[in-house]
């Protein structure tokens, strides 16, 4: 991912990052400083951040070292499921939680 990460800008051939979701998105990805730059790469080239579920959290990241007035996507919204929708979840054995 590194690799990736240091080759980010205005000339890289990637359209768009690529956030995927679940619970594993919300364990570290909010306090990585690769994340953080792969956001700072994309905020500054005007390309496209996509993410979805549990991935949104990710764009946290954003905030390391900064502000929260310098998060680039303040105002924005961001539709998720509340966290009774996962503790209901557990409940009908969609989720387990060991």
């Amino acid at each position: 991912m590194q690799e990736v990460v240091e080759e980010l800008d205005k000339e890289s051939p990637y359209a768009a990052v690529y956030i995927s979701g679940g619970r594993g998105a919300i364990i570290d990805l909010p306090s990585s400083l690769a994340v953080k730059k792969v956001i700072d790469s994309r905020v500054q080239n005007d390309k496209w951040m996509i993410s979805i579920c549990h991935g949104p959290a990710a764009f946290l990241a954003a905030v390391i070292k900064a502000s929260p007035e310098e998060f680039p996507y303040k105002g924005y919204k961001v539709a998720a499921f509340p966290d009774g929708a996962d503790k209901m979840l557990l409940l009908t054995g969609y989720i387990y939680q060991a």
